[in-house]
């Protein structure tokens, strides 16, 4: 069984031991970008954060060495150790982490899950000005697949900044394209606390 099917099904301790055992046999080899990332995700899972730090941070700053043209997963590194401090309640961490990494991203496949993931950290620690910087970038995506949850919490970040006619025009848009969603009812609500104030 390989290690994405090993993760996949959650066999992390599994995984892990085959992760180690392929980078003692290979710490450089073409793989080990990729065993980096899947080690670091499996000890987040088997909640050793502490364990998968060192891993994270190697790829995340660039240093981690790979023979033969393999890939050095940056991005999906920088993502998951910022989700180590948000989940650890650990918000302005985890968006202050993903933010110092931005510059050296742009126009990474994954730049729009970092920015949502940032976006969700500000929204957790109450910084609505950020999280609505990050998800205007994000909506501007068109092939970001949660259009749907960034521009419910693009209304809803714009109001706690004071903008309510922004606000509003983006509970409006949300209310056309996504009426029938499970939490429509929270944009209409902010909607309704719009019209009001």
């Amino acid at each position: 069984m390989c290690i994405r099917q090993k993760t996949n099904k959650g066999q992390y301790a599994a995984a892990a031991a085959a992760l180690q055992s392929y980078l003692e046999a290979e710490p450089d080899g073409i793989f080990s970008g990729e065993a980096y990332l899947y080690l670091g995700r499996c000890r987040i899972e088997q909640k050793q954060a502490a364990k998968a730090v060192p891993y994270l941070d190697e790829l995340c700053a660039g240093t981690k060495k790979v023979a033969g043209g393999g890939s050095v997963p940056v991005a999906e590194a920088v993502l998951w150790r910022a989700r180590i401090h948000s989940r650890a309640g650990e918000y302005a961490k985890a968006a202050a982490f993903i933010g110092t990494h931005l510059p050296k991203l742009a126009g990474n496949s994954l730049l729009s899950d970092l920015l949502f993931d940032q976006a969700n950290s500000f929204v957790a620690a109450k910084n609505y000005k950020g999280a609505a910087d990050a998800l205007k970038k994000v909506l501007s995506d068109p092939k970001w697949p949660q259009a749907n949850d960034a521009l419910r919490l693009y209304a809803i970040s714009l109001h706690h900044t004071g903008d309510l006619a922004g606000s509003l025009a983006q509970a409006d848009k949300f209310i056309a394209s996504y009426g029938k969603d499970p939490l429509v009812s929270e944009v209409v609500f902010v909607r309704a606390e719009n019209l009001y104030f």
